[in-house]
């Protein structure tokens, strides 16, 4: 399927013209996936760390064609935007396209191949009978494409659930040649991520051009912490400007992440009220309900510092080009492993800073508490006579006499890799019907010090199989 008459050029030619026409110099990695778009013959997944350098491959292809062009998928419209301003700076026409900018003018300026980049949201480029599938159709066009970038590309499994064009972007495989390369790129694709997104994309799975790296953040420090006040209070937020005053230096840039749009606006009205009236402008909320202008003025003010911090949600896009961010706190342990990951992901993406990320966690999933509520369960249930020979467990450890937790055996690392693979994970949360549903990696994660877990990244790292692949 490799293009007629085109010669692949060297992996030292792709780092040579990456450096004369884009200013960037690519690591071998990127060299060999952009060597791998090129030749056109397989399609290409790419997974690694949030701020890796995942965008550049995305164009290294457009070096050796006058006149191609590449399509990429992304989630969030800000990304888009941020896609538009980068390139211009490189010499490289791009449009970002979304539902309000959809106008015929554009779709004549792209059909018309004055682009070279072409970015839209799941929703505009599957819409039935939309501009872009009649573009799509055009052989005039099509011929050019020398990519279809799928940019955070786990959210067709994760976010297929509710943005349903996610699951029809394999669709376009029937309107495209064969020669277009599919490339799906993202930091969070674990093994049944990738299979799902894979047969979603329609992927050509004989003949796929992997390159998996370590999605690690080592220049990231985590944090677990239990909350020690309720969660209604916000109070433990309240280190982040507690006794600040004019005159003192600014907390380091940071941002909390909630799943809650309610509860993101009440954080941030709760750290307002700590500030002295002339300085509550300089933590706000960010979600989906704020208006595209407001998120871009905003995104803005954040770049240049004149804003400390935002409570958000994950409008607060996934691969925003914020290198200086270096704290994130999750608010609540509840949620997607993988969410929490990417959320974590957004520190310190200058790798020559440091950053920290603290993951906030509900006290029920602690096996200390889960043991002194299984212990008080059985004291109930059992007869006086019984109550001396009460010996009370927990999915983690044994409560010993003065109501603490002994270390659990340390679990085989396999043993404990398989315990995270969603069949098991399935089984426990039927098993459940709705009360202790936390994901494995995020409860090994917190209680860590209790099972005998040296370091909490280690979930992490066996779930995402860094431990196989290295760097």
């Amino acid at each position: 399927m490799q293009r007629i008459g085109r010669a692949i050029p060297t992996l030292q030619q792709i780092r040579q013209a990456a450096q004369g026409q884009l200013n960037q110099t690519p690591c071998l990695w990127q060299l060999q996936i952009g060597e791998a778009l090129l030749k056109a013959d397989k399609d290409v997944v790419c997974i690694t760390a949030t701020g890796d350098g995942k965008t550049l491959t995305f164009w290294l292809p457009l070096l050796f064609s006058e006149d191609g062009i590449v399509l990429v998928v992304t989630p969030l419209n800000q990304l888009g935007k941020q896609t538009e301003a980068q390139l211009g700076t490189s010499g490289v026409s791009c449009i970002a396209v979304e539902s309000k900018t959809a106008t015929p003018e554009k779709f004549k300026a792209i059909r018309s191949l004055e682009h070279r980049v072409v970015v839209a949201n799941p929703e505009l480029l599957m819409k039935d009978d939309g501009s872009f599938e009649a573009l799509l159709r055009d052989p005039k066009f099509n011929s050019k494409l020398l990519a279809v970038v799928i940019d955070e590309a786990h959210c067709v499994s994760e976010w297929g659930g509710f943005r349903d064009e996610y699951r029809y972007i394999g669709r376009l495989r029937h309107l495209l040649p064969s020669s277009v390369p599919f490339y799906a790129a993202s930091a969070t694709m674990p093994p049944e991520i990738l299979a799902d997104v894979k047969k979603s994309l329609n992927l050509r799975t004989s003949n796929t051009f992997l390159m998996h790296r370590s999605n690690d953040r080592p220049n990231i420090h985590l944090v677990s912490r239990p909350f020690k006040y309720g969660q209604h209070t916000y109070s433990d937020l309240d280190f982040l400007v507690k006794d600040w005053k004019p005159g003192d230096a600014s907390p380091p840039k940071f941002l909390i992440f909630f799943d809650s749009i309610k509860e993101s606006e009440d954080a941030a009205n709760h750290l307002r009220s700590l500030l002295p009236k002339e300085y509550q402008d300089k933590i706000k909320w960010f979600h989906a309900v704020m208006t595209p202008e407001f998120r871009d003025i905003e995104v803005g003010r954040f770049r240049e510092a004149d804003s400390w911090g935002y409570c958000a949600t994950d409008s607060f896009g996934m691969g925003m080009d914020l290198s200086d961010i270096l704290l994130i706190i999750q608010w609540k342990a509840s949620t997607s492993y993988l969410k929490i990951w990417q959320r974590i992901g957004r520190a310190a993406r200058d790798q020559s800073l440091e950053g920290t990320a603290i993951i906030f966690s509900e006290t029920q999933y602690s096996d200390e508490k889960r043991a002194q509520k299984e212990a008080t369960q059985q004291k109930r249930a059992e007869t006086l006579k019984r109550k001396a020979e009460v010996a009370s467990r927990s999915t983690g450890g044994a409560e010993t006499a003065n109501g603490q937790i002994e270390p659990t055996v340390r679990m085989d690392v396999e043993a404990r890799r398989a315990s995270y693979a969603p069949s098991v994970v399935a089984k426990i949360q039927k098993a459940t019907k709705g009360g202790d549903r936390l994901h494995p990696v995020l409860d090994d994660m917190i209680n860590a010090r209790a099972r005998g877990i040296n370091c909490i990244r280690l979930p992490f790292t066996l779930a995402f199989e860094n431990d196989k692949i290295g760097t």
